[in-house]
């Protein structure tokens, strides 16, 4: 079996509740969005949520707007 490596790109967005750092990661037509942990800790600290909802928040916001194509994203 063959791995493939995706292309990814750490990058930082406005949310509504705060600055956050996701990692935008993709291959072909798949595209994943994931939060970084202490992105997610810090709005769980200033708002009291728990961890999977501030989780939840994030992704689904960075889903809806975050703007970047393919050829933006690092080969590592």
């Amino acid at each position: 079996m063959e791995s493939t490596k995706m292309k990814y790109e750490n990058m930082e967005i406005d949310a509504p509740f705060g600055k956050v750092s996701i990692k935008i990661c993709e291959y072909d037509d798949i595209r994943k969005i994931y939060p970084e942990y202490e992105s997610v800790m810090e709005i769980c600290e200033k708002s009291g949520i728990s961890y999977s909802e501030a989780y939840r928040k994030i992704k689904e916001y960075a889903e809806s707007s975050a703007p970047i194509s393919a050829n933006r994203l690092n080969n590592s």
